[in-house]
């Protein structure tokens, strides 16, 4: 009879002594007397291990077949190879190919060669294991013991759901498996649990080393800790707490929730007071959209703002891909060129209204946004028809000194230009400053305008570009940034994770 043992197979063989006949285990590889197995209680299959010269010589006979096996395959894989090198050496004339078919056959036989050459590899550890007996041991004992034990405790679990005695679930599990059952105890133990409730046959994680450095004690001091100095390091908390670095990082991380950000830069830190008009702004403007669905289709916003011959790039268009023995890729540091048009702008929800580049040798003062304003109510008449017709367009612009000057609000007030307010300071809620110019200017960076044609050109082609999706999407995000404003109190909020629940 024959059962796996460690490091062979463990045959059980009778012998005739002077004292009658007894059992000896003997085992089929040459190896040193091993303990016997014993695995979650499993019954130990004899006392000593014995080998025999048989045993030797069947495994010296196995590992020259191993050996013999190698070597067959290692000049299997390699003699193409080696082969074709010789003959391209040897004969550079006759194997020269001219034609393109002639190309495709010495590049697919080159290929071929060296494939199964460096295929030599990963096929000699299949021949290891799959000719070495204790390799072929190992999947038994796996099978005979670990998979058998699950099976056992499956089937305890079903003489316990039909209430059959514990003692006599153990007499059958020692027919049905013999020496691989489960020893008395442990099938006691197994009959307990599954009759106080348990479902799981798999053993239970264990739950490991006990942490010593992420208590409720240790994150408390620490979370003093960072109340009081922002700015304070891991590693000096660490120091300061007598901690590992890697147990403070996951204190901070998974305990505290907090992570470390830089600053971020504002136009301005604001007072109570211009919060406070911000907020009231935003209320005003998100009650005016819940009484007028369509109040945001009827606004036309607008702006000025600089477009460069030459404007560097950001840190994302110049990133790119790299291997890992690959330097880094540099780039000079850079300044915007000289070179530059005023480009003012007026859009609404479905696209540009109206568009005009400063003349050189101006600049924007009351007069010359007249004449802006003048054309934008051509424009509109012309390209808005329904809006011209129903004269119920709302303007937006910012407070800047021409904007604001009394000769273009008196030039508004007798067309009754309707306006919608905006706040000093605020560029996070003006359409223009978030996402126009960026969707205009981004595209440009890093390119070369060598003359103001040919930056009046692309940036004219750059705003014919940009979808009416994105500007409907603009105007649902200025919606959604008046309760962001609500929400954090009138201040800036770029870069904050705020939910909105309307």
């Amino acid at each position: 009879m024959t059962h796996p043992g460690k490091g062979g197979l463990v045959q059980i063989v009778s012998v005739q002594t002077s004292g009658g006949m007894i059992r000896r285990p003997f085992v089929k590889l040459a190896l040193p007397p091993v303990a016997p197995l014993d695995i979650d209680g499993v019954h130990q299959l004899g006392e000593n291990v014995y080998p025999s010269v048989t045993v030797v010589s069947r495994s010296l006979s196995s590992v020259v077949k191993m050996l013999a096996m190698v070597v067959l395959l290692f000049l299997l894989c390699w003699l193409p190879f080696q082969s074709f090198i010789l003959v391209i050496f040897t004969w550079p004339d006759v194997v020269k190919p001219e034609t393109e078919a002639q190309i495709h056959t010495y590049i697919i036989a080159f290929f071929s060669c060296h494939w199964l050459a460096m295929a030599n590899s990963f096929v000699n550890p299949i021949v290891y294991c799959f000719m070495s007996d204790n390799f072929r041991v190992f999947w038994i004992v796996f099978d005979f013991y670990l998979l058998k034990k699950m099976d056992q405790r499956t089937c305890i679990k079903f003489c316990v759901k039909n209430e059959i005695k514990c003692a006599d679930a153990f007499r059958m599990l020692t027919v049905a498996y013999g020496e691989a059952t489960l020893d008395r105890s442990n099938v006691h133990r197994w009959y307990k649990m599954f009759s106080e409730g348990r479902e799981e046959v798999n053993d239970e994680e264990r739950a490991g080393r006990p942490s010593t450095s992420t208590t409720d004690e240790k994150i408390n001091e620490m979370e003093k800790i960072i109340l009081a100095n922002r700015r304070i390091t891991v590693r000096e908390v660490a120091e300061d707490l007598n901690i590992s670095i890697g147990s403070c990082h996951s204190i901070f991380i998974n305990d505290l929730g907090m992570r470390r950000v830089a600053a971020k830069f504002v136009p301005k830190l604001l007072n109570c007071d211009q919060k406070q008009y911000r907020m009231n702004i935003a209320n005003e403007m998100l009650d005016s959209v819940r009484d007028d669905p369509n109040l945001l289709q009827r606004v036309i916003t607008g702006d000025e703002a600089c477009v460069y011959g030459y404007d560097v790039e950001t840190k994302v268009q110049s990133s790119q891909w790299k291997l890992p023995h690959e330097p880094r890729p540099k780039k000079a540091r850079q300044v915007r060129s000289n070179v530059k048009v005023l480009l003012t702008v007026l859009f609404d929800c479905r696209g540009v209204v109206h568009y005009v580049f400063l003349p050189q040798g101006r600049t924007v003062n009351k007069e010359y946004y007249l004449q802006v304003m003048r054309n934008m109510r051509e424009a509109i008449r012309q390209k808005r028809p329904d809006l011209w017709k129903n004269k119920n367009w709302l303007l937006h612009h910012d407070n800047a000194p021409a904007h604001t000057s009394l000769l273009v609000r008196d030039f508004l007030a007798k067309n009754n230009t309707l306006m919608m307010p905006q706040p000093p300071y605020s560029p996070d809620l003006a359409p223009c400053d978030f996402f126009l110019f960026p969707k205009l200017k981004i595209p440009m960076k890093g390119r070369r305008y060598a003359t103001l044609d040919e930056i009046n050109t692309a940036s004219k082609e750059e705003l014919k570009n940009i979808l009416k999706n994105d500007f409907l999407k603009c105007f649902e995000d200025w919606k959604n940034r008046w309760h962001k404003y609500i929400i954090s109190h009138g201040d800036y909020f770029e870069g904050d994770k705020i939910g909105i629940h309307e």
